[in-house]
């Protein structure tokens, strides 16, 4: 196919450049190149070592020690900085009992497990003994006169009001932290199980040639990849209830999925793994800032511009992210097919979508979003995109040139609902 129009030609089509501004080179890499994969073995080792993703409070807790080891001749410092600790998580949790305060309620949402962070805390003797007999929990009840409420509630005011002693504060802590190792452990149990059927699923979309990937791929990309449990607590996720983040190919399952959904969210999040990429190593130019590496040279990180459909964005070039909503409708899409689901996530997306598909002078064949959804760049070819560009070039047939990036554009500025009511007001067909 001829070289696309400025709509069709993707924003990865440029060669290797390089950042003036912020001193960096940037070079288009293969994802099969020695290079990539083995920063991306790094990554996957780093992220194993890591504790990012677990319990709320965890990291608090670990800074609290540090400081009382590091003072341990000097005690008042050290509790002069647990309390600054203590005082930066009491905002971060104030600002989710804020957000649950919104969050749809249910015995998995958000509100929900917000208060079984103070629930669980009760339920420990010690500390329910220690609470009652502080002043903190008389200044509560006071502002009860008619009647003192459900005990989480005098709890979690005293936290927002900033009125919970430091000891107590570390105590709750640690309590949701071990409770949430072990909700951690049983999942990592059932983890292995959970992949085993995802595969199974998987392998059955190639056969039937849903899938334009191999066995091969997917063996791969799952073993990159790193599975957790996520705290709510600690990162609200998104509709599905759980996340990919492609730069450290960690997979987060959040503790609120429902038990019959688990395998789901898994399989949305392993196909965003699956997916095409257009990735990148970005070198130091600067003589004084070089980086040295593994690889020879000044490399500083390995980063993808695309996952899927789905651009990230890009500061340093002033570019936004583009077709997050049309990569999610395709990811979701794809999920409900390989797991029989009837009714999935992105409801919204998914209608765009369909919208997209059938509304235009001719339907357009879903493949060719699937095929541009699990298309990796190619630097080493003289298409390096092909799959992406025949899905542009059948769009703008079927509408306009530049309509794709105009519904996008819609959808980041005036939301989703305003561009499924763009789609159905108009007769893109005559």
């Amino acid at each position: 196919m001829k070289e696309g129009t400025p709509e069709q030609k993707p924003p990865e089509m440029e060669e290797d450049f390089e950042d003036i501004e912020s001193g960096i080179k940037r070079e288009r890499l293969s994802v099969d190149s020695a290079t990539y994969l083995s920063s991306r073995r790094e990554r996957k080792a780093e992220e194993e070592e890591s504790t990012e993703g677990s319990a709320f409070g965890d990291n608090i807790l670990h800074h609290i020690d540090v400081r009382r080891d590091m003072y341990r001749r000097n005690p008042e410092k050290a509790e002069e900085d647990v309390h600054k600790f203590l005082e930066h998580s009491r905002k971060s949790l104030i600002q989710s009992l804020d957000s649950a305060a919104f969050a749809p309620p249910g015995p998995y949402s958000t509100s929900s497990l917000v208060r079984s962070l103070f629930n669980e805390a009760l339920e420990d003797e010690t500390f329910r003994k220690t609470w009652m007999q502080s002043t903190a929990y008389e200044k509560a009840k006071k502002s009860y006169p008619g009647g003192e409420p459900d005990g989480h509630r005098l709890l979690m005011d005293a936290m927002r009001r900033g009125d919970l002693p430091d000891d107590l504060h570390e105590r709750l802590l640690q309590i949701h932290v071990e409770n949430f190792k072990k909700k951690q452990a049983v999942f990592e149990k059932k983890l292995p199980a959970l992949l085993k059927s995802v595969k199974k699923d998987l392998l059955t979309g190639i056969r039937k040639k849903q899938l334009p990937i191999t066995p091969e791929l997917i063996e791969a990309r799952i073993s990159e990849s790193t599975t957790r449990l996520q705290d709510v607590l600690r990162a609200h996720l998104k509709e599905i209830w759980g996340e990919y983040i492609g730069h450290t190919g960690k997979i987060h399952i959040a503790e609120s999925v429902p038990e019959g959904y688990v395998e789901d969210v898994l399989m949305h999040e392993t196909l965003h793994a699956l997916a095409g990429r257009t990735a990148f190593l970005e070198r130091y130019m600067d003589e004084e800032n070089k980086n040295e590496s593994a690889y020879g040279g000044t490399l500083d990180s390995v980063a993808h511009q695309r996952t899927g459909v789905g651009f990230n964005e890009d500061p340093s070039l002033g570019s936004a992210e583009r077709f997050k909503w049309l990569d999610e409708a395709i990811t979701e899409r794809l999920t409900m097919q390989l797991t029989k689901t009837p009714a999935g996530s992105y409801p919204k997306e998914r209608l765009l979508l369909d919208l997209l598909l059938f509304r235009g002078k001719y339907p357009i064949d879903p493949h060719f979003f699937v095929d541009a959804y699990f298309e990796n760049y190619d630097p080493g070819n003289t298409e390096k995109v092909p799959a992406w560009k025949t899905m542009m070039f059948v769009i703008t047939k079927s509408y306009k040139p530049g309509f794709l990036t105009e519904i996008d554009k819609m959808v980041q500025e005036k939301g989703v609902d305003v561009a499924i009511q763009f789609m159905k007001a108009n007769n893109f067909a005559s």
